[in-house]
């Protein structure tokens, strides 16, 4: 049943995908921005079926749901844009959302305005912790700059679980206060302390936005996979 699955979702996935392959270019395809979008319920895809698709993707979690596949739409630099086949979408900037579109509760240029520009997610080690402040937009209720303050600490390995196996990964929490919305939430993000990769996260920024659970299943980049 389970290779059943993964043999229709795979073929779905070619035929509205296309045959792009080129992680280099910014926008993949305009096809790929429209990508299918493929229900797991309590399957999860192996290594080895994961390596079959032809384009980077995530495993997603909405408000702990059901698990949906995200495709890769648009790449530039360190920023990834990732989409369903309803056009909802959210980008990632160094394993942070920075956007959130097509839903409810849109949201657009979560950035940080502190001294630490140096400092983030990927290069922080155990036990350090940083206070940062954040604007944000919130476009559906047209409030701009929104200040969030958080509070980012890297904790302890702890096990999780990529492509149906056990794996050892770094836990980082980030505690966001946003003051002006009484809302606060601890976003959590889990990297490889070798490679420093992000390959999961639970992240929500504000009181009416999605909670986005999420998983790397095949990277953007070359990176070995813990």
């Amino acid at each position: 049943m389970k290779n059943h699955l993964f043999r229709v979702l795979f073929l779905s996935l070619i035929f509205l995908v296309g045959c792009s392959t080129n992680r280099e270019e910014s926008f993949i395809s305009a096809q790929n921005s429209q990508s299918y979008l493929g229900l797991l319920k309590d399957n999860e895809l192996s290594k080895e079926q994961v390596a079959q698709l032809p384009y980077s993707v995530l495993q997603v979690v909405l408000n702990d749901g059901h698990k949906i596949l995200m495709p890769l739409g648009y790449l530039e630099g360190n920023q990834q844009q990732w989409f369903s086949t309803d056009l909802f979408s959210f980008t990632t900037r160094g394993g942070r959302i920075s956007q959130i579109y097509n839903t409810d509760e849109e949201i657009s240029n979560i950035e940080r305005i502190d001294f630490y520009k140096n400092v983030n997610l990927q290069t922080m080690k155990p036990k350090q912790s940083f206070n940062f402040i954040a604007e944000m937009d919130f476009l559906t209720q047209k409030r701009f700059g929104v200040k969030a303050f958080l509070k980012v600490a890297v904790k302890d390995m702890e096990e999780r679980v990529l492509w149906g196996t056990p794996v050892s990964l770094l836990r980082v929490e980030e505690k966001v206060f946003i003051p002006s919305m009484n809302f606060e939430f601890t976003n959590l993000y889990w990297k490889d302390p070798k490679t420093h990769f992000i390959w999961e996260s639970v992240q929500k920024w504000g009181p009416n936005s999605l909670k986005i659970h999420y998983k790397v299943l095949k990277p953007w980049i070359e990176v070995a996979t813990p």
